[in-house]
């Protein structure tokens, strides 16, 4: 794509990168927050680890998003290693800033709620289970 034309100079000023859409706004577009994201781990550092999205993007799942219930960081970190698959939700995607911050504890989250509504919804009950029910489903089962 042509950018300038100086024609005092005898110049023109051409483009590549201007012919492909920005990658960022397609990701945008691609994942909302929320959406569940496919990346793979690229960098460990003190504070979260990054992970390389559709080839050349890079997300942080940062210190505090890596962890779950069960596991701290460093049992979380040390587990993971460079060039590992890793899925994550999607907490903010920004395409002016470049800025993608994933969580994995919000996908265990989330897969808890779907099991507790699976296992909730097993036996043909009606919509609604209290805590109290599913304790008493575990404990009889």
């Amino acid at each position: 794509m042509v950018l300038i034309v100086d024609s005092r100079q005898r110049r023109i000023k051409l483009g590549l990168k201007q012919l492909t859409e920005d990658p960022w706004t397609t990701l945008a577009r691609a994942y909302k927050k929320g959406a569940r994201i496919a990346g793979t781990v690229s960098r460990k550092t003190d504070f979260g680890v990054f992970v390389t999205i559709d080839g050349d993007l890079e997300a942080l799942i940062s210190k505090n998003h890596l962890t779950t219930d069960e596991t701290s960081f460093e049992e979380a970190s040390n587990a993971l290693k460079v060039g590992d698959p890793i899925q994550a939700i999607v907490l903010e995607i920004n395409p002016q800033s470049q800025r993608l911050a994933l969580s994995v504890r919000e996908l265990q989250r989330r897969q808890e709620r779907e099991e507790m509504v699976r296992y909730a919804h097993t036996d043909g009950s009606d919509d609604t289970v209290s805590l109290g029910d599913l304790l008493r489903r575990k404990n009889s089962g």
